[in-house]
């Protein structure tokens, strides 16, 4: 967790910001058939979390958590920063966790997949966020790592935003590349292209 008190505060407005969007946020939000297939096509190989929980991070009301209920037999998790994202009931087997990205309140290897689905620039410290997606991943899990147009596009709308997420932006791949080695990540796939950004990793196995 960001402990200073500058990131402290980040983390309060940032929660204070997205409650206040959450009433909405599902309704306006919803998957579109482009979104489902971009999703459908960055999942690994196999069998999504393997048996293992399923974690959607910054997942807000859940989302994408609602599309990948079907295709998967694992436990879901949604995770999130606003509580008045997570006021929105999850479709069971799900469970909601309110939490900092920075410092997930789950297990070393005991989850099979993680996929962020529109959520990683909203993280302060990128590169403790991959960490901590390695520490909670079992061997051969997965961290996927995906929006829906390009890095640029995605950059330039944060940027014309209110102050709170004028600064989240996505870096360039070649520092996802370099997170994923200092990590103990395995790059599988890096893709910036004006459809989509898409970064997805394998934890290795021993």
């Amino acid at each position: 967790m960001i402990t200073d008190s500058g990131g402290v505060r980040r983390l309060r407005d940032k929660e204070s910001f997205f409650d206040g969007l959450s009433s909405s946020w599902h309704r306006e939000n919803r998957l579109t058939s482009r979104e489902r297939e971009l999703i459908l096509s960055a999942l690994p190989p196999g069998e999504p979390g393997g048996g293992y929980p399923v974690l959607d991070l910054g997942g807000g009301t859940g989302r994408l958590t609602e599309f990948l209920r079907p295709l998967t037999g694992s436990p879901l998790l949604l995770l999130d920063l606003s509580r008045g994202m997570l006021s929105r009931p999850v479709p069971p087997p799900g469970s909601r966790i309110q939490g900092d990205a920075h410092r997930l309140p789950l297990r070393d290897r005991s989850v099979g997949l993680v996929f962020c689905y529109c959520a990683f620039p909203h993280f302060d410290r990128k590169e403790k966020v991959i960490r901590e997606c390695q520490r909670i991943l079992r061997p051969g899990g997965g961290l996927v790592i995906l929006h829906n147009c390009g890095r640029e596009e995605i950059n330039r709308f944060h940027s014309a935003r209110e102050e709170v997420i004028a600064g989240d932006l996505l870096p360039p791949l070649p520092a996802f590349r370099s997170w994923g080695g200092a990590s103990g990540m395995i790059p599988e796939r890096l893709q910036n292209s004006r459809e989509c950004f898409l970064v997805r990793y394998r934890k290795p196995v021993p």
